[in-house]
């Protein structure tokens, strides 16, 4: 039964590197066909008709399916843990905010994608900006995922003090750089975003290799036993 526990959470928690590494090649591919030079226009009419950019739109989308899978494996850690705190509870809510926010975002640019022979230079440059404005939007629940992640998972000692200093630093400066860009979301730095993704990365990975089940079942077989040291220590 242990072994299949653990065969179940590192399936689940390998969700999280896998979504930054589709979405980090999708991107690449989507954006390999921008020419800079080309009009607004001429570059959706080339992305259309592309094989790679199609392929690449598949691999954020599912990337983003992954990114689902990996809050929900988080919640359930952090709650079999007994971490039922602000913190545990803001990831899971900032995580799912993060996901809707950023494939509400895709319509725009869908959009403009599928209907680009019927719309002027000015309505696809709009939809376009649309688009990388909730872009920039999404790095605000993204930097509040990452820090409350870092927060929950070291208060249950899934984690260590390196891990909580650079996931609530990342996660800060997410939020950071989206309130410093929210007027002018074309000159936002996204590398508090890119930061927060390798935090993902690199505790995701951590957890493949050793998944974080054992101690979380040590933590609630305790926490049954005794009680009143577990308040305590909440």
């Amino acid at each position: 039964m242990h072994r299949n526990s653990t065969a179940g959470v590192r399936l689940a928690v390998v969700t999280g590197p896998a979504f930054v590494v589709l979405v980090l090649v999708g991107n690449s591919l989507t954006e390999s066909v921008v020419d800079p030079n080309a009009s607004t226009l001429d570059r959706l009419a080339a992305q259309a008709v592309s094989t790679t950019v199609h392929v690449g739109l598949a691999a954020e989308l599912l990337a983003f399916s992954c990114l689902a899978v990996f809050v929900a494996a988080l919640h359930t850690l952090l709650g079999r843990s007994g971490a039922a705190s602000t913190a545990a509870n803001l990831a899971t809510v900032a995580g799912t905010v993060m996901i809707a926010v950023k494939l509400g975002s895709g319509a725009a640019y869908l959009a403009a994608l599928s209907e680009h022979e019927r719309l002027s230079e000015e309505a696809a440059t709009a939809l376009l900006a649309s688009n990388g404005a909730a872009f920039m939007l999404c790095w605000l629940p993204w930097g509040l995922f990452v820090g409350a992640c870092a927060v929950a998972l070291h208060g249950t000692g899934l984690v260590g003090r390196v891990s909580l200093v650079t996931g609530v630093a990342a996660g800060g400066l997410a939020v950071a750089a989206t309130l410093s860009g929210v007027t002018t979301p074309d000159d936002a730095n996204p590398m508090p975003f890119l930061l927060g993704l390798v935090w993902v990365l690199v505790v995701g990975a951590r957890f493949v290799v050793r998944p974080p089940s054992a101690q979380v079942d040590a933590r609630a077989r305790s926490s049954v036993a005794h009680p009143e040291a577990a308040r305590v220590r909440a």
